[in-house]
């Protein structure tokens, strides 16, 4: 996703560099706890830093106390960024299940207000956006992950939250591995863990349509209350 977000925003005549640190089944509490985001932050001037949980973890699928450890780490990596001159924001998770997916805007909200900085939602516009193209690359073929259109759609949130205006819709291509089933990570670095290029694939090219819906559909509203019980 960073490097779809450079791209966009190269695509947009900005100039911007995005370091991701990522590991399968890590949490925020895991990556405070092992301060390698201090160690990317000591030697790199980032101007925004943007959390992003395990997901389930805040809708309570990993137990209270991951709970718990999620918003001290939240605090504690909000504090962190705002003593380097980062903002800090909360990237939303999502679920694929329209009942459980209204849940979500509203429960990384509060764990967002409790941590004390904004909350970028992503559930409910990826609900739109499989309205607006059912046939859009959404989820991977592993039925999980991002696909290379939900992945566009962090991007573009991220985009306008950081720059207070929308993208346009114009094609690009992103020059750097897109997640593959078979994805492997590497070890532990400390600023960024990089999938290995030949198993994630070349990179992707994004269409002014495919653009289009994504922008259509990351326009759309969340209320951030509390639904229906289910």
């Amino acid at each position: 996703m960073p490097a779809v977000f450079d791209a966009l925003a190269a695509a947009n005549g900005r100039s911007v560099h995005s370091d991701m640190i990522v590991r399968g089944g890590a949490s925020l509490a895991d990556w405070y706890a092992e301060g390698v985001v201090g160690r990317a932050m000591a030697v790199t001037r980032y101007d925004v830093l943007v959390l992003q949980e395990r997901g389930g973890l805040l809708a309570g699928g990993f137990g209270e106390t991951a709970q718990i450890g999620s918003n001290i780490a939240m605090r504690s990596l909000s504090t962190l960024a705002r003593n380097s001159g980062a903002e800090p924001l909360l990237l939303g998770t999502y679920q694929q299940v329209p009942e459980v997916s209204r849940w979500q805007p509203y429960l990384e909200r509060r764990a967002a207000s409790e941590a004390g900085l904004d909350n970028i939602p992503v559930s409910e516009q990826l609900q739109a956006g499989m309205r607006i193209a059912p046939r859009g690359e959404w989820i991977a073929e592993d039925e999980q992950h991002p696909g290379a259109d939900l992945t566009l759609l962090d991007a573009v949130l991220v985009y306008r939250k950081v720059f207070g205006e929308w993208p346009e819709a114009t094609a690009f291509r992103v020059d750097a591995p897109m997640f593959a089933r078979s994805g492997e990570f590497m070890p532990p670095s400390p600023v960024s863990l990089p999938v290995k290029a030949s198993e994630a694939g070349d990179g992707h090219d994004y269409s002014s349509e495919v653009l289009g819906w994504v922008l259509e559909a990351a326009s759309h509203e969340s209320n951030g209350e509390p639904p229906e019980p289910l």
